[in-house]
């Protein structure tokens, strides 16, 4: 029964293919230069807190599930979920560039064809608010916690606190 369904999807699937001759019509995905966007707005927050809001900054970094990745102004409308990671925002301050560092805890970032750029994380920390030492022993604790886990729910809240202290580790630069 569940190979019947299988290839009735196949079917659907088939059906639903476009032929060469009409994917000139297909809406191709591009870069957002229409009407070419003048800066690049960034509203950055939690649920709980706003960091910037609609802000003009140069560039934003975000820790991508397959990969850091760089938003500039005109970049191509994308949505990413975020892992936990650094975020790097650089605005300029009359001629002087500055560049704020965030650790998340993950999220999401969207980035529209006006080159709007909402990056929403579960936490957000400033860098230089993290304390290494307990960072560094979070970090173990969580791995132990991995280690004695009883049932599957234990492991998956053990194994993301390990995922979350081991890159807070990394970005504070220090062995776990």
């Amino acid at each position: 029964f569940e190979e019947k369904k299988m290839w009735a999807n196949v079917s659907r699937i088939s059906q639903l293919r476009v032929s060469q001759s009409n994917t000139a019509s297909i809406p191709r995905r591009g870069y957002a230069d229409e009407g070419a966007p003048t800066s690049l707005r960034l509203t950055f927050a939690t649920p709980y807190e706003s960091f910037f809001n609609k802000s003009e900054v140069t560039s934003v970094r975000v820790p991508g599930m397959s990969g850091e990745f760089g938003i500039v102004k005109g970049h191509v409308p994308t949505i990413a979920q975020l892992k936990p990671g650094m975020v790097y925002v650089k605005s300029l301050i009359g001629e002087k560039e500055k560049e704020d560092e965030w650790f998340i805890s993950g999220g999401f970032a969207f980035v529209d064809k006006t080159s709007a750029v909402s990056v929403n994380a579960i936490e957000a920390t400033p860098l230089g608010d993290l304390d290494p030492d307990q960072a560094r022993d979070a970090y173990r604790k969580y791995q132990a916690d991995v280690a004695k886990a009883n049932t599957p729910a234990e492991k998956a809240t053990a194994m993301i606190g390990v995922e979350v202290y081991q890159a807070m580790c990394q970005a504070l630069k220090i062995s776990a």
